[in-house]
């Protein structure tokens, strides 16, 4: 059975803790692939407060372009209608039926997890697999883990690893401001980012 892991994500712009998270779920876990899922219309967001779906699929595309077990799937995006996991993980155990797929989440999705749409379909149809930022949130985390667990008999990894503490935001106030960048993306990213001149003044941060 193939192991993939779905890492959904705005994206915008993609960055160097997406890729550390990325690389720690592949081979920590075995992973065979990790699939890449910018979000189209992401429900708990405005549109008008993130770029165009297509261009930041191509930034991820420019992100993973050099890792053969990294891919970049436009399945949201190319939704009319909003972004809803559950629909997303559907999807994928539709496609191929040799799938054991893992979701890879961060802490502030986990605790949240329960509110999300089909909550119960997402937690017994895959692994959830959650990374930490420190040892007081894992001891959480761990709390949480089980009661989800008991709750829905699901299948939960914690995975305490340091992360990377950058935010697509901080990068878009550095590009409004013309500061540099290319220690917090990948280069096909910066290059892809200057040549289209994203996230220049005036940009809604």
């Amino acid at each position: 059975m193939k192991k993939v892991g779905l890492f959904g994500g705005t994206f915008d712009p993609i960055h160097n803790g997406h890729m550390s998270i990325a690389y720690e779920a592949l081979y920590r876990l075995c992973l065979h692939e990790v699939i890449f899922i910018p979000a189209g219309n992401p429900p708990h967001k405005s549109r008008n407060l993130i770029t165009e779906s297509g261009i930041r699929y191509d930034m991820v595309k420019a992100a993973v372009k050099d890792e053969s077990k990294f891919t970049v799937s436009d399945y949201e995006i190319k939704k009319e209608s909003r972004s809803y996991t559950y629909e997303t993980i559907e999807y994928f155990k539709k496609s191929t039926s040799d799938l054991q797929l893992h979701l890879i989440i961060g802490e502030d999705s986990f605790f949240d997890i329960e509110k999300w749409a089909n909550a119960q379909y997402i937690l017994r149809n895959c692994t959830v697999v959650v990374f930490g930022r420190n040892e007081i949130n894992y001891i959480k985390m761990s709390e949480h883990r089980k009661h989800i667990m008991d709750k829905y008999n699901s299948n939960i990894l914690l995975l305490e690893t340091p992360i990377l503490e950058i935010s697509s935001t901080l990068i878009r106030e550095k590009l409004n401001k013309n500061e540099n960048i290319s220690y917090l993306v990948p280069c096909g990213v910066e290059e892809f980012i200057r040549k289209s001149q994203l996230y220049k003044q005036n940009y809604n941060l």
